[in-house]
């Protein structure tokens, strides 16, 4: 389990900003050496994203104004808040943002694995099933959750869950929880 104090704030790979790292793998990679890696950043404005060409991207809007994204000078798109938005790491991609906004980050090294992000709201007593075959990165946003391996989570903790390992989590109140998955790569 990785508990929220416990992460680490950095700067952005292009120095523009700061995020927040969750987990990444292998632990203590560079920004140009991981496999996968999960990130919450901080956008004060508006401004160009790092480059990380070789990596696909996911990310979703959590909080502050609205966010829209131009990917390589094609039309700009409006981020809705919870709704995850995929995109090339190879891309020039700015963003529009006036103010203070927070966005989920999951980066994956292209042919490692395939990255998607999931929004689920539980209430008291909902359960997020056992996860079999993959890597699964459970990051709570609200609530707390209770996990069958006997830890409690809460807002901002998260669980990273190898291929193979079988946990379930369960809400102890109503939660809203981020699960990042990465699927095996199809050769």
């Amino acid at each position: 389990m990785i508990r929220a104090a416990d992460c680490q704030v950095m700067p952005w790979k292009n120095g523009l900003g700061s995020t927040t790292e969750i987990a990444v793998e292998p632990p203590g990679a560079s920004l140009d050496g991981f496999d996968w890696r999960v990130s919450i950043a901080e956008l004060r404005g508006s401004g160009p994203f790092s480059r990380f060409p070789g990596y696909e991207r996911v990310i979703l809007q959590l909080d502050g104004p609205p966010m829209s994204l131009a990917h390589g000078g094609a039309a700009v798109l409006p981020l809705r808040p919870l709704v995850p938005h995929a995109f090339s790491g190879d891309d020039e991609t700015d963003c529009t943002v006036e103010g203070i906004a927070h966005d989920f980050n999951l980066m994956v090294r292209r042919g490692h694995a395939r990255p998607a992000v999931d929004v689920v709201t539980l209430g008291a007593g909902d359960e997020i099933e056992a996860w079999i075959g993959a890597t699964r990165i459970v990051h709570l946003r609200e609530g707390e959750l209770a996990t069958s391996a006997g830890e409690t989570l809460a807002a901002g903790d998260t669980c990273v869950e190898g291929a193979g390992e079988r946990r379930a989590c369960h809400a102890i109140g109503d939660a809203l929880v981020l699960v990042a998955s990465l699927a095996p790569a199809q050769g």
